[in-house]
């Protein structure tokens, strides 16, 4: 494995078992919180077969990634590296991507390109709206939220309204599981 970031890379030799891989992945963040990313080798990730032309290329992504998607703001943005034959998707995090890595991996091979997930790139805006309105729902309104760029979550800072640990522990997951992303709520 190699670090980068906040996360361990897991690279794959051809032939390693990727089903079983997600599931001990899977086990790990579930005990530890620690965020581990499979990333096969090159060979692994090459498209089979020719590369389609690139605005149908668009257009089947957008087809297929977009249509499970019912928030209009969380859709995939789409960036093309034609001369290294790449597609570069951008989600509203990351982590929120990586639900559609098996919708991915049937697209390079339906397409031809090489299709990843921007490991850099979090619609911020996007969040910090998304943690307000969670906060709303729950009758929070004063609320000052932030982006933090160096471990990539949202922070909201709330008064001191003496809000119960199980409510903090339910808003966080009803973040997390909409975003891919962690909340930290701390008092002010």
């Amino acid at each position: 494995p190699s670090y980068r970031g906040n996360y361990v890379l897991l690279k794959l030799e051809e032939g390693q078992m990727l089903e079983k891989a997600e599931k001990i992945v899977e086990e790990i963040k579930n005990e530890t919180g620690i965020d581990i990313r499979i990333e096969g080798e090159k060979s692994r990730r090459e498209p089979e077969g020719v590369r389609i032309e690139q605005n149908y290329a668009r257009k089947l992504i957008e087809e297929r990634i977009n249509k499970e998607i019912s928030e209009k703001e969380y859709r995939v943005n789409i960036s093309f590296n034609s001369a290294e034959g790449r597609i570069l998707l951008k989600f509203v995090s990351p982590e929120y991507g990586r639900r559609y890595v098996r919708t991915i991996e049937e697209l390079i091979r339906q397409t031809g390109w090489d299709i990843e997930i921007d490991d850099s790139y979090y619609r911020q805006n996007v969040l910090l709206e998304e943690a307000k309105k969670i906060m709303a729902e729950e009758g929070i309104r004063k609320v000052k939220a932030g982006f933090n760029n160096f471990n990539n979550y949202v922070e909201v800072r709330i008064g001191k309204e003496d809000m119960p640990e199980d409510k903090k522990v339910m808003i966080k997951k009803k973040f997390e599981e909409k975003t891919g992303v962690k909340l930290e709520i701390k008092e002010i």
